[in-house]
């Protein structure tokens, strides 16, 4: 008996499934984009339990005569290729005829669709891969496709599905990609019958990020227009002075496809050298048009990635284009006194502890003449931890872990605007002081009572979400009312905040809530308390290069020795660094 077999067509769908229709957001990804193909000037999306129970994808595009449309639900049967040849200089956005039958396979699919000018339509039913036999009905020009029941036939998949709220979130961000790169087309779409989205397809880059990012982005923004012999680049990106801590804001599209980044981020940042700081990305809508033959988009099965003939013409036109960009729209520097003395003060005039706790034992002088700022360079290695000894077999200083620190300390200086240097009885003590604060407010956030939590803003705080932010958001609510955040819809894409946590509402903004939702977002998953108060925390410490005064820093030490884990912050990272006596001996031979 032969051990080779061809699969039948149902098992063969679900494995091409398994590539292409990941979660609700892949089969969005495939029925719009099959919507755009055929010409659809206006496209409407809405879903239910984040896609899981229905989406339903509807458009004004060509639509399918009878046959067509029970021939689509059959593998690799396309309209966008016909012969090898096609599939290099394809500018389709489908092209493989694996969309309806893999999402067939998997789900209970209804598929309703009727051309320009024809009397009645055709509805054809795929329940699971088993079509039914297609019937005659009245519907309008177009095509309208519903997905129920996703993955119910396969429940080893329908585990992997994250929250409703994390799924509807990934469905937005594939939406709102989509409605970016193609501006004269109006998109819209609803989450359990509330809307998230909403462009007007007139063809203007304004109002298409206007709908998705709102007014606020948009005023930040600059254009960027490059062209070449073969290769040309528009679209915009942000000033330097607006970043996010992750880089969810950048789309990048090549003849009109979404794609992943790739050396299309590398040369997005580069673009802006020195004026990013590290670990914050530009916000960007970039479009790049090229001769179809010099790019391959046939190298990734949902179409996500592509390859260019020659990437190193990408990299430096778009670097080029980029850097032309922000340097000619540079402003004038001011000359300020003082960095960041415009930062409300981040502690209390005198020391206090957390949630008013006070630990016995842990005693704390203070030296008031202690000088601002050293930069001595021996200092500035042991705070970054990195001197070997004289001999160059050890480390001198040791980050500390673990439990308490009970030690008598005296404050001595702040160092090079990131550490705060104390004199303790066992040596010397460099301390981070965006960890360390960062540890006393998380420890101060969770020390309060739900009840309490929240203050009223003087002034209603106003942030314009993107529908993935907006997503996020609600699938965190009870999490962050509990913190102490509580919002109302404002119209649009914005919310209104009246309410913030009470320990952060000095100088709570929008930037502190948009970067919160960014790194929930990234992180895909439900979190906790103790996660949204971290993230929270981080948001809301004092960052490297802000100056902070004796007082200041006094108080913030007496802070975290209050603390119930004064040494790690919220992620785990040490707060201070020991150089022991006896290290300092060593090192300057006085064994």
């Amino acid at each position: 008996m032969s051990r080779i077999r061809v699969l039948e067509p149902n098992t063969a769908n679900q494995i091409a499934a398994g590539e292409v229709i990941e979660r609700p957001a892949s089969v969005i990804k495939e029925l719009v984009e099959n919507a755009l193909d055929a010409g659809a000037r206006r496209i409407s999306i809405e879903i239910t339990a984040g896609g899981r129970e229905l989406i339903r994808v509807s458009d004004d595009g060509c639509g399918m005569d009878a046959d067509d449309a029970v021939v689509a639900f059959q593998r690799h049967a396309t309209s966008k290729i016909s012969t090898i040849d096609d599939l290099m200089t394809s500018t389709s956005l489908g092209f493989r005829g694996e969309a309806l039958p893999s999402i067939a396979s998997v789900a209970r699919v209804r598929l309703r669709t009727k051309p320009p000018g024809q009397a009645s339509g055709t509805e054809v039913e795929v329940v699971g891969g088993e079509h039914r036999a297609p019937s005659e009905i009245g519907c309008a020009t177009g095509t309208l496709v519903e997905v129920r029941d996703l993955f119910f036939n396969t429940p080893a998949r329908l585990k992997y599905l994250r929250t409703d709220a994390t799924e509807a979130g990934r469905v937005a961000e594939v939406v709102q990609n989509l409605a970016l790169a193609h501006p004269d087309v109006a998109v819209s779409l609803r989450v359990d019958g509330r809307e998230l989205l909403n462009t007007p397809g007139d063809g203007q880059d304004e109002s298409v990020i206007v709908a998705t990012y709102g007014y606020g982005v948009w005023g930040q923004l600059i254009p960027v227009a490059w062209e070449g012999q073969d290769l040309s680049i528009s679209g915009y990106i942000s000033r330097p002075s607006l970043e996010r801590r992750t880089r969810s804001h950048q789309h990048f599209f090549v003849n009109g496809r979404s794609v992943r980044g790739g050396i299309l981020i590398r040369a997005l940042e580069d673009g802006y050298g020195e004026l990013l700081p590290k670990g914050r990305h530009p916000v960007a809508i970039l479009r790049i048009r090229l001769d179809p033959g010099a790019v391959d988009v046939n190298v990734h099965p949902a179409k996500a990635e592509v390859r260019f003939r020659d990437e190193r013409a990408v990299f430096m036109a778009l670097r080029e284009g980029v850097r032309e960009a922000v340097l000619a729209r540079l402003p004038i520097p001011e000359i300020q006194r003082g960095a960041n003395r415009d930062q409300p003060n981040p502690f209390p005039a005198s020391p206090a502890s957390p949630g008013g706790r006070h630990r016995p034992g842990n005693s704390t002088t203070w030296d008031s003449g202690g000088s601002s700022s050293l930069e001595l360079p021996f200092v500035r290695a042991l705070a970054d931890n990195r001197l070997a000894a004289t001999n160059g077999s050890s480390a001198v200083g040791q980050p500390l872990t673990g439990g308490e620190y009970r030690a008598e300390i005296r404050y001595l200086g702040q160092l090079g605007g990131r550490y705060l240097l104390a004199a303790a009885d066992d040596g010397l003590l460099v301390v981070d002081q965006h960890a360390a604060h960062e540890r006393v407010l998380f420890e101060s956030l969770l020390a309060v009572s739900p009840e309490s939590a929240s203050q009223t803003l003087l002034t209603p705080l106003t942030v314009e979400l993107t529908a993935a932010e907006r997503a996020t958001l609600d699938e965190h609510r009870p999490l962050l009312a509990e913190l102490g955040l509580r919002y109302e819809d404002f119209g649009g894409g914005a919310i209104l905040i009246r309410e913030a946590p009470a320990r952060l509402a000095g100088g709570f903004s929008e930037k502190a809530v948009l970067e919160l939702l960014g790194e929930l977002t990234e992180s895909g998953q439900s979190g906790s308390r103790e996660v949204a108060a971290a993230l929270a925390a981080c948001h809301r410490s004092v960052r490297a290069n802000q100056v902070l005064t004796a007082v200041e820093a006094q108080a913030l030490l007496a802070q975290l020795q209050a603390c119930e884990s004064p040494l790690v912050c919220p992620h785990g990272r040490p707060t201070m660094l020991r150089l022991t006596y006896r290290e300092l001996e060593k090192h300057f031979s006085r064994r």
